[in-house]
C-alpha cells in the first residue's frame, strides 16, 4: 500500500508526519503544497492565496509536483492544511487518481482558512485539531495534534523556576508575553524566543512596536527555523512552558500535546484545554491575555503524572493510525 502526503514544510513535523505514515506499513511520498517557501512567496499566498489569478498558479504548479511523481495509483491521498489547495484542483485530483482514499487534517482553524470549508466533500473523511470546527462542520471529526518522537526523552531534573518559550510570531503573541515579562523577570528564570519567518516580518514588527522594544532584552528573536529536537531539548530544562494560542483557534497547540510526554507544567491562553481528559490543576495554568497570573505555588508545586499508555494516545503513531482508519 502507498500515500500521497501533500502538506506544507513546517519546522520539522511534515518530515515525522511521512515517517509516522511509514511506520503504518506504506510507502509515503511528500509533496510540499507551495511553490516556493521563500518569505515573498509565502506573503503573496498569505493575502492573496484565494485570488484567481493566484489559484491558478498554485493549482498549476501543484499539478505539475504530482505529474512528476510519475505514479500511476495511490491507495491513501492525505492533504494536510490545504492553504494552497482548490476546489478546481481537488477535481482535478480525484479525476486522476479515482481509486484513492482522500484524508484532510486541519492543523489551523476554518475561521483563519474560510476556503477549507468548500473543499471538504471532496475527501472521504476529514478531520481538525479544533473541537469547535468538528462540533461546527459536519464533515470535520476532532483529532488532536501529535507529539513527535523527539519529545519521549524525558530529563527528572529541570532547571529551578525556568519558564520557557519557544514559538512563530503572530497575532498578539508578542503582547502577551511582553506582560509576562514586565511582571515576572525578576521572579522566574524567563527564556523566549520568537521566530520570525522572514526579514520582512521582522521590519513591520519592529515598525509596529517601537515603544515596546525595550522588552527584547527578554526574549531572543530569530530568522532561523528551530528544530524540534532544540525545541524538546529546552522545555526538558524547563519547569512550564508558556503557550499563547491564536485568537482565533479553539484547538490545542502542538506545543500543549508535545509537553504531555516530557510532563512539563503547562501555562496556557486556552481554556478549552480544560476539556480535555489530562487537564489536571495542579499542571495546567490558565492565564488571561490582558493580565498573565502566574501563582509561585503553581511553578513549585508538584507535577501529577499520567499513565504512560494514556500519553501514547497522542503519539504521532497514534495520530496516524487514526488518521488512515478509514
Amino acid at each position: 500500500m502507498n500515500a500521497l502526503l501533500i502538506c506544507p514544510d513546517f519546522f520539522d513535523y511534515a518530515v515525522h508526519m511521512e515517517q509516522a505514515i511509514e511506520r503504518q506499513g506504506l510507502e509515503c511520498l511528500r509533496l510540499d503544497e507551495k511553490p516556493s517557501n521563500i518569505a515573498i512567496a509565502k506573503i503573496i499566498i498569505r493575502l492573496f492565496g484565494q485570488k484567481k489569478i493566484v489559484q491558478k498558479f498554485l493549482s498549476s504548479s501543484l499539478k505539475k509536483k504530482v505529474n512528476d511523481l510519475k505514479v500511476d495509483s495511490f491507495d491513501f491521498i492525505i492533504i494536510v492544511k490545504a492553504e494552497c489547495i482548490s476546489d478546481e484542483f481537488m477535481i482535478w485530483l480525484k479525476a486522476k487518481y479515482s481509486k484513492s482514499k482522500f484524508i484532510f487534517y486541519a492543523w489551523d482553524s476554518i475561521k483563519n482558512y474560510p476556503h477549507v470549508e468548500h473543499i471538504l466533500h471532496h475527501f472521504d473523511k476529514s478531520y481538525s485539531f479544533d473541537k469547535n470546527d468538528a462540533m461546527i462542520y459536519k464533515r470535520l471529526q476532532h483529532l488532536p495534534l501529535f507529539y513527535s518522537p523527539h519529545y519521549s526523552k524525558l530529563i527528572v531534573n529541570p532547571q529551578k523556576n525556568k519558564i520557557s518559550f519557544i514559538g512563530s510570531y503572530h497575532s498578539d503573541r508578542f503582547h502577551v508575553l511582553k506582560k509576562i515579562c514586565e511582571k515576572y523577570s525578576a521572579v522566574y528564570n524567563l527564556s523566549f524566543t520568537l521566530y520570525f519567518p522572514s526579514i520582512i516580518v521582522l521590519l513591520s514588527f519592529i515598525i509596529k512596536n517601537l515603544n515596546s522594544l525595550s522588552t527584547l532584552k527578554y526574549i531572543k528573536i530569530t530568522l532561523k527555523s528551530i528544530s524540534g529536537e532544540r525545541i524538546a531539548k529546552e522545555y526538558n530544562n524547563s519547569v512550564a512552558v508558556i503557550d499563547v494560542h491564536h485568537p482565533y483557534q479553539n484547538g490545542l497547540t502542538m506545543r500543549v500535546i508535545e509537553l504531555l510526554p516530557l510532563q512539563r507544567k503547562i501555562i496556557t491562553t486556552n481554556d478549552s484545554i480544560k476539556s480535555y481528559p489530562f487537564y489536571n490543576i495542579n499542571n495546567i495554568c490558565i492565564i488571561e491575555r490582558d493580565d498573565p497570573v502566574i501563582e509561585q505555588s503553581f511553578i513549585t508545586g508538584d507535577f501529577v503524572r499520567s499513565d504512560i499508555s494514556f500519553i501514547n494516545d497522542y503519539s504521532i503513531d497514534s495520530w496516524a493510525k487514526k488518521l488512515l482508519s478509514v
